[in-house]
């Protein structure tokens, strides 16, 4: 039986010639890719003649000599069939050159070969120049349910094409959280109020905890504005899905306190307390149980706000504010005010002790900021000591 040659060098004839064609390989990918990155058309023109099979080299000569785009970009389409890019490029020079078939063609192609985001984009972008609106929404909806990234964009153009939110809402807004919240941060963005409280609530139905402020924040706009309907129908959709520890507001039933115990701490937004910082003044919550203890160092202001929160009221109804506190003030100068009306001074007290003061709400006023103000009292200095309030109630008297 004839012997066999060894192994070892049998393949050692064949290893090591793919070795050298390898490195060869290599170090010209590399001198290639050191050409592109110089970025002119003559040093890309030679990294093409070195590696003549990357796609990428002919889709830069072609941003950099439009004499040879086309060539170029059909070039690179053939060698990477699946990208949209080369078509994309293809498309937008079509549509440059007044050819708008053509180029309706190409990114038609670009959407075949990728059923990604990009090429619908294109899409849209180009529908939107020609004002085909009927193309154009169907690829911003196509486009917008596929993309898991940064809609505002697409919205944007959206709103440009329709100034009415809420027929983007219908039409494009994909049913998920996040996008419902970027299409509410893009209105408040423009100021868009008008469906802001729509928007809002689209983000409420699903809202999770970093959702919160966005939805506070919308709230507080509407404060601001004079619009308390909508203020209060967004922060009770809050309270009722128990984002916020409060109870829901409803001023036809006389509710429209928050926060009356102290309970919970104060977030200084929307309806609930909003407490100032004043020098010489500590404000200090204490705890579950409720009440809310200041002390002043007599260094204060002579007139400052403490402590305000602005409520739903309703207009040409008469209200009662009761408060239950403790008070060691060395002089009284702490009182409620609302609207224009003063509760009498918190003169020394003890815990438990009840007081209280009536007023009016104007015909036409919705809302109305009830404070806790210290002022200088004529005959006294100003106060030292502590002050408690443990809690208070507002009361919707009858007719």
């Amino acid at each position: 039986m004839p012997r066999l040659p060894p192994l070892a060098p049998a393949l050692t004839l064949i290893a090591v010639p793919a070795l050298f064609y390898a490195l060869f390989l290599t170090v010209r990918f590399t001198i290639a890719d050191s050409l592109a990155r110089s970025g002119t058309v003559e040093s890309i023109t030679q990294a093409i003649q070195m590696s003549p099979d990357q796609a990428r080299l002919y889709l830069q000569r072609a941003e950099l000599a439009p004499s040879t785009a086309s060539n170029d970009l059909r070039r690179a389409a053939e060698l990477n069939p699946s990208s949209p890019a080369p078509w994309i490029a293809l498309g937008l020079r079509a549509e440059a050159s007044g050819n708008l078939k053509r180029a309706e063609q190409c990114l038609m192609e670009a959407s075949r070969r990728d059923a990604g985001f990009t090429p619908r984009w294109s899409l849209v972008n180009f529908y939107f120049r020609q004002q085909r609106w009927d193309a154009f929404w169907h690829w911003a909806q196509t486009g917008a349910m596929i993309h898991h990234g940064d809609l505002k964009a697409l919205f944007r153009l959206c709103l440009r094409a329709d100034e009415d939110p809420l027929f983007t809402m219908k039409r494009v807004v994909p049913p998920r959280p996040e996008t419902h919240r970027a299409f509410l941060e893009l209105l408040i963005e423009q100021n868009r109020w008008d469906h802001a409280e729509t928007a809002a609530r689209a983000v409420l139905a699903h809202a999770r905890a970093l959702d919160i402020d966005l939805i506070v924040h919308v709230c507080e706009r509407f404060i601001q504005n004079g619009r308390p309907d909508p203020a209060i129908r967004l922060w009770n959709g809050l309270t009722q899905r128990r984002l916020i520890p409060f109870q829901s507001l409803d001023p036809v039933a006389g509710l429209s306190l928050t926060n009356g115990r102290f309970r919970f701490p104060f977030t200084a937004k929307a309806f609930d307390w909003r407490p100032a910082n004043v020098e010489g003044v500590i404000l200090q919550q204490l705890g579950p149980d409720g009440r809310l203890r200041i002390e002043f160092s007599g260094r204060q202001p002579a007139n400052c706000a403490l402590l305000s929160q602005t409520m739903p009221m309703l207009p040409g109804r008469r209200y009662r504010v009761l408060y239950q506190y403790l008070s060691e003030l060395s002089s009284p100068g702490c009182r409620w005010r609302l609207l224009d009306h003063l509760s009498p001074p918190l003169t020394q007290a003890a815990s438990g002790s009840q007081a209280s003061f009536e007023l009016q709400v104007p015909a036409h006023q919705h809302m109305a900021t009830l404070e806790l103000i210290s002022r200088h009292e004529p005959g006294y200095v100003r106060p030292e000591g502590r002050l408690e309030i443990e809690s208070l109630q507002l009361h919707l008297l009858p007719y």
